[in-house]
This record gives structure tokens, sequence and C-alpha cells, in this order.
């Protein structure tokens, strides 16, 4: 999960490497700010700013399952 300003956001527009279903436009237009507006979770299960890494290249894999 994403988190944005402390909310929780469920978010269809993972970039991965291995996207199984292609975005629609309509998806990719109403998400607003960057990528670095937002946080995540490490593997240690601390929060971290995405800004961290700005101007370096970020990947970004979808691993949930359903």
């Amino acid at each position: 999960m994403l988190y944005r300003k402390g909310l929780v956001m469920q978010l269809p527009l993972l970039f991965s490497l291995c996207m199984h279903q292609p975005v629609s436009r309509a998806m990719a237009s109403s998400a607003s700010g960057t990528v670095y507006d937002f946080s995540a979770k490490t593997i240690d299960g601390d929060m971290v700013s995405l800004s961290k890494y700005k101007g370096r290249v970020l990947v970004v894999t979808n691993v949930a399952c359903l």
C-alpha cells in the first residue's frame, strides 16, 4: 500500500515490470500529484517518503495477489 499525507490510498497506478492489465486513460487522469507525494512501508515496516529518492530511478512493483 502507498500512503499520501497520512491517508491509505489504494492505487491501481503502480509502475510495474509485469503489469497484466493496461492502465486506462481515465484512471491515469484521475491521479493527482507526483510519485514524490507518496510514502511506502519498508521491508522493516518503517514509513519512508518517496521524495527521498528524487533524482533516482524508481521501480515500483505490485506483488499483491487476489
